[in-house]
């Protein structure tokens, strides 16, 4: 093949390259953002959701706990001094 010929094809075949590369990334960039703004949107609710259910379990456990430690050691807790020890 010429010289020539080579450079033409070879010019030609890059520019398509390019352009079909470039095109395709282009608008598979665009429904991307198109698919990503709504699912980002619906995964910041649910995350929301989970944080504050959560944090309302914790909440209602520690009560359940305290509850539960105020029926088994009734009354305040009263401790040891810490300079004296056993004997």
């Amino acid at each position: 093949m010429p010289f020539a010929n080579f450079m033409t094809a070879n010019s030609a075949g890059a520019v398509a390259w390019a352009l079909f590369y470039g095109l395709g990334a282009y608008y598979l960039g665009k429904g991307v953002e198109e698919f990503a703004r709504p699912f980002a949107m619906a995964l910041a609710e649910v995350g929301a959701i989970v944080v504050i259910s959560v944090i309302l379990y914790w909440r209602r456990k520690e009560q359940e706990l305290a509850a539960e430690a105020e029926r088994d050691i009734p009354g305040p807790l009263q401790s040891e001094p810490s300079g004296e020890a056993d004997g």
